[in-house]
């Protein structure tokens, strides 16, 4: 995912599974999402909310399919997670908020 205020380091990809780093500039939301299977994220550094809560270092975010959200990064640094995948996102929302998104605005 190339974005502006976000960086994401893929570690290891198959057909299964997809494991990566991502940092992810203070206040910068990532485009709304859904998830086709299980995602796991283990916060490293900073913190992120969504409509289910506040994730802080140390903590895990379990997302699957019943999960639609725009994770926000927290106002005091840059967040730092470890995300494993074991099924693609899929985009969501109106195209216009896509791009904006995209745009980081």
């Amino acid at each position: 995912m190339k974005l502006p205020g976000l960086r994401q380091h893929v570690i290891e990809k198959s057909s299964k599974v997809e494991a990566s780093l991502l940092w992810v500039r203070s206040g910068r939301a990532l485009p709304r999402h859904r998830h086709q299977g299980l995602e796991l994220t283990l916060v490293l550094g900073g913190e992120f909310h969504d409509q289910r809560g506040d994730f802080r270092k140390g903590d895990i975010s379990v997302a699957d399919e019943t999960l639609d959200h725009r994770p926000i990064a927290g106002a005091h640094g840059p967040c730092i997670c470890f995300l494993v995948l074991f099924a693609p996102i899929a985009f969501a929302g109106s195209p216009f908020r896509l791009v904006g998104d995209i745009l980081g605005i």
